[in-house]
């Protein structure tokens, strides 16, 4: 019968030192990217001439006096990725 209590009390241990993972839950975006989603064909042009449209966006991100530039676009095969200098939202990208 010990020897069950000691197996019992060498469980209960073990699971005492497993660390508690930590949830983290913020309001905003935690990301400086936006993901677009669009037609492959779009894609596939926003791909060809990256910096063009790269440059459009951040004059008129410049003219909606928000304070953020695009560094650069990434593409997959259904969306765009967008980078920013600053953590954003597909609304402020919408709404230069």
């Amino acid at each position: 019968m010990p020897k069950k209590i000691v197996e019992i009390n060498n469980i209960i241990n073990k699971l005492g030192t497993v660390k508690p993972k930590t949830k983290m839950i913020t309001k905003e975006p935690s990301r400086k990217q936006v993901i677009i989603s669009m037609s492959e064909d779009n894609v596939k042009i926003i791909g060809s001439n990256t910096n063009f449209h790269i440059n459009s966006i951040n004059k008129l991100l410049k003219k909606a006096n928000l304070n953020m530039i695009v560094d650069f676009i990434d593409t997959e095969k259904l969306s765009i990725i967008i980078t920013t200098n600053q953590v954003t939202s597909s609304h402020n990208i919408c709404e230069a």
